[in-house]
């Protein structure tokens, strides 16, 4: 209520808390980016990386399932944060650098959510499986994060060939065309593991 000159008084439009309660909102949201953002990328990079340093899978299957999939909700979701949530740092950012940054960091964290799939394949319930094939294909990759021993199986039985990395010493142990047979687990997203 407010006072008049004449000692009435009378009710603030509504639409004047609407637009503050709205400004409020937006404040809230770049002021949590702003505080909490980085922290809160660390602590989704370091979720992310653990399981795929912990777990040997096949070569990529889960990166490539989980960004076949979630990608495009992570790019609309993060648009729409950055459109409506953030005006301000909309504002600040011009019509080519924010939408850039944007689109990155959808991509960023699309590929990096394969870690947190591959931490839950391998937390969750799952049953021995043995993966048992001929080698169809060794290979040596020279990167900047060190070398790659891959070998490539064809399933025993099946047309299906399946593509994981090895330690240099398992490496040395095979020759194309040799039998291959251990014991994986299937995880309970379905993907090899061990």
């Amino acid at each position: 209520m407010i006072a008049s000159k004449a000692g009435w008084t009378r009710k603030k439009p509504r639409a004047h808390y609407i637009g503050v309660m709205k400004h409020y909102r937006f404040a809230l949201v770049e002021n949590f980016y702003f505080k909490y953002g980085e922290r809160v990328f660390t602590v989704f990079l370091i979720l992310t990386v653990i399981p795929a340093l912990y777990f040997e899978t096949e070569s990529n299957r889960p990166y490539i399932t989980t960004f076949k999939y979630v990608s495009v909700p992570v790019l609309i979701a993060s648009f729409y944060i950055y459109m409506y949530k953030i005006p301000n740092i909309k504002k600040d950012s011009g019509k080519v650098k924010g939408p850039l940054f944007t689109a990155l960091y959808a991509l960023m964290i699309s590929i990096l959510s394969g870690g947190l799939v591959v931490g839950v394949n391998g937390l969750g319930p799952s049953e021995e499986y043995r993966l048992e094939g001929y080698v169809s294909e060794l290979k040596y990759l020279n990167s900047k994060s060190g070398p790659r021993y891959m070998v490539k199986i064809e399933k025993k039985g099946s047309t299906e060939s399946i593509n994981f990395d090895v330690s240099k010493q398992e490496y040395g142990m095979y020759r194309v065309g040799s039998f291959y047979s251990r014991i994986w687990r299937v995880g309970m997203l379905g993907f090899l593991y061990k």
